[in-house]
């Protein structure tokens, strides 16, 4: 069975391996990681600081998925379909 002929849904990790979500979960890690190492600077201690990292990889993953969701459904809402059905329905 290939890939073409699967029609449902996408599946919930689709955002992830398209282009804009590998570049937000990259941006997500640079943050957590730089927020880490603020975290050592302040002498917080090892274990603070990557939870506190750790806290701000997910903070940024969720704000991208939340920004993510408005934009496409604020795409989605606007766009007009190209071919629409006939007004009888046939």
């Amino acid at each position: 069975m290939s890939t073409v002929a699967h029609l449902g849904p996408a599946p919930r990790y689709q955002a992830f391996v398209s282009a804009p979500g590998v570049v937000a979960v990259i941006n997500s890690v640079v943050a957590g990681s730089a927020v880490g190492i603020a975290g050592m600077a302040l002498d917080l201690g090892i274990a603070w600081s990557l939870v506190l990292g750790g806290m701000f990889f997910l903070a940024s993953i969720v704000v991208f998925v939340v920004w993510a969701k408005g934009r496409v459904g604020g795409f989605l809402s606007g766009a007009d379909p190209l071919f629409p059905s006939p007004a009888g329905g046939g």
